[in-house]
């Protein structure tokens, strides 16, 4: 889908779509393998389009824990 139909900074990255060829347990454990390393790729490749500088927070505390479930700082 992010490759046939690019959105947000896909269009912009380049990346492999992993697929199996048997279909059983272990060419899925292949294919899962495969788009970990795909997505560490993609990660690389963000990270490398980043501008320098410092990084300011203005807001550093952007989840609280509550009952178990995770809420936006602006829902507490």
């Amino acid at each position: 889908m992010r490759k046939a139909h690019p959105y947000l900074v896909y269009d912009e990255l380049d990346f492999d779509v992993p697929y199996g060829e048997m279909g059983d347990c272990y060419d899925r454990y292949l294919v899962r393998m495969e788009e970990m390393r795909q997505s560490v790729r993609l990660l690389d490749q963000c990270l490398a389009k980043l501008p320098d500088g410092p990084v300011n927070v203005d807001e550093a505390r952007l989840f609280c824990r509550t009952n178990r479930r995770y809420y936006p700082a602006w829902r507490s």
